[in-house]
């Protein structure tokens, strides 16, 4: 297991419950995972999809819309 390939698969009620693997193998979905994310985080960085507003303008925005509700609740 530590040095090479083998895998044991420890079942319940005769199917596969779980997996002894060597920590290579368990690192490199993980490090495939992360390199898919990193992609997808550059792609929509280099292609924004909607307006770009600062983190202050959003806060005033749901302000805003928050008062509206109360004032709609309280008509």
């Amino acid at each position: 297991m530590r040095y090479g390939h083998a895998e044991i698969v420890i079942s319940e009620y005769g199917r596969p419950a779980a997996a002894l693997v060597s920590v290579e193998e368990l690192e490199e979905p993980r490090r495939i995972r992360d390199e898919v994310d990193i992609a997808e985080l550059e792609a929509r960085k280099a292609e924004p999809t909607g307006p770009r507003i600062t983190h202050d303008e959003f806060m005033a925005q749901l302000e805003a819309e928050d008062a509206q509700a109360l004032t709609s609740a309280g008509r």
